[in-house]
This record gives C-alpha cells, sequence and structure tokens, in this order.
C-alpha cells in the first residue's frame, strides 16, 4: 500500500507519494532508489509559476543528511493557475533502506512578482510502506 503525504502552505497543498524501485536497488551494495510522485495543487486566487526546489534527506541510523536544491523541477519552470495542478515523477538513491525527505519549493505570484515557498511534506522512505507513521487511527496497521 502506498502512502500520500500532504502539506498545505500559502494556498498550495503539496501531496509526494514514495515507494521504492526494487528492480533498481541493490541490497547488497547498500543502494535504495526511492521513486516519489510529487502533486502541487494552486488553492489561491493568482497564477503562480515554480522557480526553484529545496530539499533536505535524511538516511541511516545515524541519520546522515543532505541538502539539495536547483532550478525548477524536472526541467521545468512550471505555471500553475488558480484551481490547477502540475504533477511530476523523480527518484532518490540513498545507502539505506530508511530514509526521509522534506523541503520546499519556491513561488512567484504572477500578479505581485513577490516570491514564497511552499512546505513539501516530511516523506518517510520506507520498503514496506505498512511501516509508515499514518495521522489516522492506527488499529488496522498490521506491523
Amino acid at each position: 500500500m502506498l502512502y500520500t503525504y500532504t502539506a498545505v502552505t500559502n494556498n498550495i497543498l503539496v501531496s509526494a507519494t514514495p515507494y521504492l524501485i526494487k528492480e533498481k536497488s541493490r541490497p547488497k551494495d547498500q543502494h535504495f532508489v526511492y521513486a516519489y510522485h510529487i502533486r502541487i495543487k494552486n488553492e489561491g486566487d493568482t497564477a503562480i509559476v515554480l522557480q526553484r526546489r529545496f530539499w533536505r534527506i535524511r538516511h541511516g541510523k545515524n541519520k546522515q543528511e543532505e541538502i539539495l536544491g536547483g532550478e525548477g523541477v524536472v526541467g521545468q519552470y512550471p505555471q500553475i493557475n488558480p484551481g490547477e495542478e502540475f504533477e511530476y515523477q523523480s527518484f532518490c538513491p540513498i545507502p539505506s533502506p530508511f530514509g526521509s525527505m522534506r523541503g520546499h519549493f519556491q513561488f512567484i505570484d504572477k500578479n505581485t512578482s513577490l516570491t514564497f515557498r511552499a512546505d513539501i511534506p516530511l516523506v518517510f522512505l520506507r520498503p514496506d510502506q505498512a511501516f509508515t507513521p499514518d495521522p489516522r487511527p492506527t488499529d488496522n496497521i498490521i506491523a
């Protein structure tokens, strides 16, 4: 079962769904590849343009951390009009079966030319998503 994490900041809904790509992972070599699907919905009343992304990725028992950033997402700088969504997929290789990701996107408001950020929710990277914390009641989770 896949789990989707969500965050709403400044009228921007960001959803993230991670999953392990078993075919690309090599556990014996401590190489685990997680893909993630991101959905960004503009719940505001003005058009926005995504400018930058910032990620904080943690992995391993010692919670080693990497900070990554860059222009746009997957080579694009999407304009998202009110009520519209933009979706993309990417991946993250880590040297541990467990980890987490969080961050934010930087947008520009097309009406005011002001920049603002929208948070990317904390996303847990787990080989078996059944062990992912769920904010809902847990009586149906099998551990």
